[in-house]
């Protein structure tokens, strides 16, 4: 017989080729995550789902669909149960390596972080290098004492990675205070109490918090104890809570107004993912413009992207670059799409460069055979195209989308192409709409 805990605590062109839509092909994100939690619920005999457990949905790698969670976190318990992400119509159990106060719990997933650090997340800008993180507050706490993390927490593929900002344990107030009691840590680096709290307002004044979608629930409302089964309702009310708060984050956002009729195009031809149709001004990364042309050549196959991929991936295909596994950028490369940036490094999160987009493109034009206009380079700046980009920019130069007349790529003016300027996500979508219909 099933365990279940449930203590209450009170707590203060291509025309030629089949159109097919990823989302005929693929399940979807919701539906997936319920067939999971289901999974989890018959495959473990004791489920936790009391009032200090929660599922926690949060968008990690920020590519439009959310990362789940589900654990347990009051005082010294801290078990991360169930962590999801969903990729290619399938949910991926996550993996983790790094720094975190969770504590373990061996018939579960058992991650080295804590669910703590996800029922508190936040999302913050570096306000030097823009970059952006997630940071968790990770810890326990006890009759005799407590400790607290700042963690930061990044993901790559089905890897969590975690470090740990700060740390700090100490006694409770009742208990003898004792030389050595208390600990402080930067960066791992052990500290004194008041470094602690200087580098740690240090650290922190150095970042802005940005909105983020983000919802957390109650396990025990989402999980029907006497059919031992999700409720179906209750679920599709958390993921529809979710959508309230992806809508309250990005508001109305929409394509601007030269490009939106381009990108409905591109969304009628299934050219456009579902979790990329968002935040159309922002750069497109490296990885991202590497994912839309694994998609743009499975849709030319009237195949699924996990279907090409699996296709086009052998147990041998290991990744070439030391910074990502990404099997999208591993296909990519294994086409002779796209390389890396030397030192065996791809960049994945580096904005794309327009070179570099019109060179990706070239070469999956040419990896379907498609006939490949030339001709001059008349921009100012073409003093400033490298070498090994000229071929590219020809080439996005000159071909043309038979439907609209207008070339796959076109200068940032008459004069300039801009060559390591960046590359929008509304421009990208635009492109390979262009491209289909070379």
């Amino acid at each position: 017989m099933k365990k279940v805990s449930v203590s209450f605590i009170v707590l203060g062109t291509l025309a030629m080729f089949t159109v097919t839509s990823g989302e005929a092909l693929e399940k979807d994100w919701q539906e997936t995550y319920e067939n999971e939690l289901n999974n989890y619920i018959s495959d473990n005999e004791y489920i936790h789902a009391d009032q200090s457990t929660n599922i926690v949905l949060a968008d990690i790698n920020r590519n439009g669909t959310p990362e789940l969670f589900k654990g347990t976190s009051y005082r010294t318990v801290n078990n991360l149960d169930l962590a999801l992400t969903y990729k290619n119509g399938e949910a991926i159990k996550l993996n983790h390596q790094g720094d975190g106060l969770g504590s373990s719990n061996e018939s579960l997933q058992n991650m080295g972080i804590g669910m703590r650090a996800f029922d508190h997340l936040q999302l913050y800008q570096n306000k030097s290098t823009e970059e952006f993180k997630f940071i968790g507050v990770d810890g326990s706490s006890s009759a005799i004492n407590s400790s607290i993390a700042d963690i930061g927490i990044t993901m790559e593929g089905n890897m969590l990675t975690t470090d740990q900002i700060s740390y700090a344990f100490s006694l409770n107030s009742h208990q003898p205070e004792e030389e050595g009691s208390s600990e402080y840590e930067i960066y791992g680096e052990q500290v004194s109490e008041r470094e602690y709290e200087q580098e740690r307002e240090k650290i922190f004044s150095n970042k802005e918090e940005v909105d983020f979608p983000y919802v957390k629930e109650q396990f025990n409302e989402i999980y029907d104890q006497t059919s031992d089964r999700i409720n179906s309702v209750s679920l599709q009310g958390l993921f529809e809570e979710y959508q309230r708060s992806v809508d309250d984050v990005h508001g109305e956002e929409t394509p601007s107004s030269w490009a939106t009729d381009e990108v409905e195009e591109s969304r009628q031809l299934g050219l456009v993912p579902e979790n990329f149709d968002l935040r159309y001004q922002d750069s497109m990364t490296r990885l991202d413009f590497s994912e839309l042309v694994v998609h743009f050549l499975a849709t030319t196959k009237g195949v699924s992207t996990g279907e090409f991929m699996e296709e086009n991936l052998s147990e041998q295909s290991d990744s070439p670059f030391a910074d990502t596994s990404q099997q999208a950028v591993i296909v990519a490369f294994e086409l002779g799409i796209v390389d890396g940036r030397g030192d065996n490094h791809f960049e994945p999160q580096a904005e794309i460069t327009r070179q570099e987009a019109a060179v990706m493109l070239e070469r999956t034009a040419d990896h379907l055979n498609l006939e490949q206009a030339r001709g001059t380079i008349n921009f100012d700046d073409r003093g400033e195209i490298a070498v090994w980009a000229e071929d590219g920019v020809q080439f996005v130069t000159h071909a043309t989308d038979k439907g609209s007349g207008e070339n796959i790529m076109n200068g940032t003016s008459e004069t300039l192409f801009s060559p390591n300027g960046t590359y929008s996500r509304e421009q990208a979508f635009i492109t390979f709409k262009r491209l289909f219909q070379i």
